[in-house]
């Protein structure tokens, strides 16, 4: 053999498996500080993430792989958790999705800081202080953390596998009832306790199965030609019933007055409700009433004056149409269905 080219430190080590404590001799040249005392004799140490005794492939069980047994050091003292997510290790193999929630919380953190900068920059020179950030206004400020959630809710569920988003989307829909309850806007307030959280309740439920009712992949998939059309007739007969509500019960005035908010506020209402219903069973269409909903949401606030408002709605447009398109992206030429035509895809 040629000289001077081999390592001179080919020696004994031991090797430790961190997720399972299981320890084996071999030979090795890595370098490592870590020694460990075996018999009485000093050994380097070198420490493994996973090994032959922990890997699933060749265990045959589900298991968690943590770097040096942190979790489980974490849970020693509270040894029902510990149990229980080790035979409830699925919650654990979705940990990952679990960051990208919190990733996106963070990012959404960030997206929000920047408006207010901008918009406080704008306070400063163009509008009178308070026009824009009302921060004596417990509605508005009981709706800005619901909006920082919200766009976080849309951000995780914009990959149509990633069920934890509707954790955040239940909290989101919790602050903005309590926002309309402050703005005593009622018939809203019904909607987003009673009827949006049980909806997002059971989109957790379908979602995290990763199956439908038949066995089959669940994946997105656009409502077939006649269940398009009924739900075009329910979203118009729920936008039809919150404006005689709004007219008869609320606002007390004639069917002609305030025909514009009346009306937006009824397709926001219908367009939201049909976005929360479809998303249980992981339908592009709930994308369509997202976008109805954010240009609603954007008519409304121009007619009203609401520069604030108007500035969030014009970001929901954005963030609610990437999320359509990424779901339109992973969804199968032959699950188009109504809207083949207009993509110009086969069925």
């Amino acid at each position: 053999m040629k000289k001077g080219i081999h390592p001179d430190n080919y020696r004994v080590v031991v090797f430790k498996d961190m997720s399972d404590g299981t320890q084996f001799f071999s030979r090795s040249t890595a370098a490592t500080k870590d020694t460990i005392e075996i018999d009485g004799v000093q050994y380097p140490l070198i420490k493994l993430e996973i090994s032959n005794t922990s890997h699933p492939f060749y265990t045959g069980k589900s298991k968690l792989v943590d770097t040096a047994g942190r979790v489980e050091r974490m849970l020693a003292p509270c040894c029902f958790l510990s149990d229980y997510f080790k035979e409830n290790s699925d919650i654990m193999e979705n940990a990952h999705l679990w960051r990208v929630l919190c990733r996106n919380l963070l990012l959404s953190i960030a997206m929000f800081a920047v408006i207010f900068g901008l918009l406080w920059i704008a306070e400063q020179f163009i509008f009178a202080p308070g026009t824009l950030l009302k921060w004596t206004d417990a509605a508005w400020c009981v709706g800005i953390p619901a909006s920082i959630i919200g766009v976080s809710y849309i951000l995780t569920i914009r990959d149509p596998q990633n069920f934890t988003g509707f954790f955040a989307g239940i909290v989101m829909t919790a602050l903005l009832g309590v926002q309309f309850t402050l703005q005593k806007s009622y018939d809203s307030t019904f909607l987003y306790f009673f009827v949006f959280i049980p909806f997002q309740m059971m989109s957790i439920y379908k979602w995290s199965r990763k199956k439908d009712d038949g066995g089959a992949s669940f994946e997105p998939k656009f409502l077939d030609v006649p269940r398009f059309w009924l739900s075009i007739f329910i979203g118009l007969a729920v936008t039809a019933g919150d404006y005689f509500i709004q007219t008869v019960v609320f606002q007390h005035n004639g069917f002609g007055d305030n025909v514009i908010v009346k009306l937006c506020n009824g397709l926001m209402i219908s367009s939201s409700f049909l976005a929360n219903y479809w998303l249980i069973y992981r339908k592009n269409d709930s994308w369509l009433y997202w976008f109805i909903y954010s240009v609603a949401g954007i008519i409304l606030f121009i007619y009203l004056g609401n520069i604030f408002s108007l500035v969030l709605f014009c970001f929901f447009l954005v963030i609610n149409s990437m999320a359509g398109i990424a779901w339109i992206k992973n969804t199968k030429p032959e699950y188009y269905f109504w809207a083949a035509p207009i993509l110009g895809k086969k069925k």
